[in-house]
């Protein structure tokens, strides 16, 4: 910094202040966008039912997993039918 007094330039040492750096790294750090208060999620997260070995003529079951899918008309459903002791 210089300081101009009676036509004499004298430079002077100031010290940076800790709060200083914090709000430039604050204000850094909000202008790239690092520090987010709001997080949004687009798309449909899918839905994974894992059921182990299923028998098709299982109502009970089968209605279930409509049940599921009816709950949430715009997420995936996927039905894992594979054994669980493989």
């Amino acid at each position: 910094m210089n300081i101009v007094y009676n036509e004499h330039v004298e430079t002077v040492d100031v010290p940076i202040k800790p709060s200083d750096r914090l709000k430039a790294r604050d204000m850094l750090g909000k202008y790239h966008k690092l520090f987010t208060d709001k997080q949004e999620i687009l798309g449909d997260v899918p839905i994974f039912i894992n059921i182990g070995e299923w028998n098709e003529e299982d109502e009970e079951l089968d209605n279930e997993v409509n049940k599921v899918a009816d709950e949430h008309p715009t997420r995936p459903v996927f039905v894992d039918d594979v054994s669980l002791e493989d």
